[in-house]
């Protein structure tokens, strides 16, 4: 990959904004480890106009960044990291074969689903585990959720929901902005 001063800039934009964004957002009052935050709209956006691995770049220098800020022993920028991969990468393929960014947003969307409920619960929850105890995890989850009795139950009620939500809202706020910029001549050059 070539990265030529104008992507390069792109790229720098877009992994500020993501660093922002990501201090910008708040951990669910039911699950303090669970953080809800918009910054992959910028990886996105990086997705579609510079490609997959201008996304990637977003992705990796955000998440660099907020390593001396973490509170889950990295459990969660790894977590960040993967799952918005898993989400910016196939937008981003999909909008650059089929020039949609509704398609290539829906196509990441449900790529990050079915990574999300693997990851959490073959490696994410694991690696979370060895600094906080399983059974004091799912006791939360299920004080809050009665009918949440496993691991399985809390990644299929919980954690999938909140990934497809917080997803969702990241491809339609991408895809809004995507359309602004477009009407300006640094950006012109891309397609919706």
């Amino acid at each position: 990959m070539n990265i030529y001063p104008k992507e390069l800039a792109k790229i720098s934009m877009f992994s500020a904004a993501s660093v922002v964004l990501s201090f910008l957002g708040f951990n669910l009052p039911f699950a303090p480890f669970l953080k809800i935050d918009f910054s992959e709209t910028p990886a996105l956006l990086a997705g579609f106009l510079t490609g997959p691995s201008g996304a990637i770049l977003v992705l990796l220098i955000k998440n660099l960044i907020l390593l001396p800020f973490t509170k889950t022993a990295s459990v969660g920028e790894f977590s960040n990291f993967i799952l918005g991969c898993a989400f910016v990468i196939p937008a981003a393929l999909c909008f650059k074969k089929c020039k949609s960014a509704l398609f290539g947003s829906f196509m990441g969307i449900l790529c990050v689903s079915i990574v999300s409920v693997a990851l959490n619960y073959f490696v994410l929850y694991p690696m979370y585990f060895t600094i906080v105890e399983k059974n004091s995890v799912l006791k939360l989850y299920g004080s809050l959720f009665p009918w949440i009795k496993n691991l399985l139950g809390a990644v299929l009620m919980v954690n999938l929901p909140l990934t497809v939500i917080k997803s969702a809202f990241s491809a339609i706020s991408a895809i809004l902005i995507m359309k602004q910029l477009l009407k300006t001549k640094h950006f012109a050059s891309a397609h919706l």
